[in-house]
C-alpha cells in the first residue's frame, strides 16, 4: 500500500490507504518519496480485506511513522512527485527510453567518434579536389 507523494516540508499522507499493522512493523521509505508499509502475516490474517487503518487502530504508531518519514524527507532531501505526475506515461517513457534510446546514445558514444573522424576526411578530400581544379 503507497501512501501520496510529499509536499517539501508538509507531510501530507493519505492515511486512510495506510492499513492497520500489528506484531512487527517495518516502514521502507522508497526512492521516489512514497512510503511503504510491509505487512506481515499476522496482520492480513486478522485484517484479509485491509479494511482498518492505522489512524483507527494505531494512532501511536502512524504518529510514529509520520515522524520518522518527515525525518527521512528532511535528511535526504525528497522532492515532491509534480501534481501532474502520470505514473503510467512515466513508465512508458521510461521503458521506450531503455528499449530504443539507450542503445542509440550507446552506439553514438562507441561508433561516434570513427563516424565523425570519417566525415571529416570526407570534407577534407572534397575540398582538395575542388581546390585542385579539373584535371
Amino acid at each position: 500500500v503507497w501512501g501520496s507523494p510529499l509536499a517539501p516540508g508538509t507531510l501530507s499522507l493519505n492515511r486512510a490507504s495506510i492499513p492497520a499493522v500489528t506484531g512487527s512493523l517495518s516502514a521502507n521509505v522508497q526512492r521516489k518519496g512514497l512510503l511503504k508499509v510491509e505487512k506481515n502475516s499476522q496482520a492480513l490474517k486478522k485484517d484479509p480485506g485491509e479494511t482498518l487503518t492505522l489512524e483507527n487502530s494505531e494512532p501511536l504508531v502512524l504518529a510514529d511513522l509520520l515522524a520518522e518519514y518527515e525525518n527521512y524527507v528532511r535528511d535526504n532531501g525528497v522532492l515532491p512527485v509534480p501534481a501532474d505526475y502520470q505514473q503510467i506515461k512515466q513508465a512508458a517513457r521510461n521503458g521506450l527510453n531503455k528499449r530504443y534510446l539507450n542503445p542509440i546514445k550507446a552506439f553514438a558514444v562507441s561508433y561516434g567518434w570513427m563516424i565523425a573522424v570519417a566525415l571529416i576526411a570526407i570534407i577534407v578530400l572534397i575540398r582538395r579536389k575542388r581546390q585542385s581544379g579539373p584535371v
